[in-house]
């Protein structure tokens, strides 16, 4: 059952503007991981654009960071490649503690980086209604 969905796309140069004016903002944003994953050279600005946008995305789908900070949801790689979001502090108990399971959707494609967020949980008893407060 879905519970909630998230989209959201991002301007890969808002992202490297903010970076290069706010260099604290990297650690605000991004886990070390993620700083880590994006690695330097040209393709680290979509990479991190992308991560943005599926931080704003997880948000939507969830009805807000509940009480989390952006560092505490992280992209990481799957050693298939294929991108998941781990997430930490109160949000990640707020997910665990109603049993969804996050699947995550990245692409980024010259100047745009986009993200799709879906919260799934098995309900037995659902009917299809979306209800974030519970």
């Amino acid at each position: 059952m879905i519970r909630g969905m998230g989209v959201d796309i991002t301007a890969v140069e808002r992202v490297e503007r903010l970076l290069n004016r706010r260099p604290p903002a990297l650690s605000r944003l991004f886990s070390p991981g993620e700083v880590a994953d994006a690695g330097q050279g040209r393709q680290r600005g979509p990479r991190l654009a992308s991560r943005f946008a599926a931080k704003e995305a997880l948000i939507k789908a969830a009805g807000g960071l509940h009480g989390s900070r952006y560092c505490d949801i992280e992209v990481r790689r799957r050693p298939s490649r294929a991108p998941h979001l781990t997430v930490h502090g109160p949000l990640g108990e707020w997910l665990s503690m109603h049993d969804y399971q996050v699947h995550l959707s990245l692409s980024h494609e010259d100047a745009y980086a986009v993200a799709t967020v879906l919260l799934v949980r098995s309900d037995a008893d659902a009917h299809g209604e979306w209800d974030l407060d519970s």
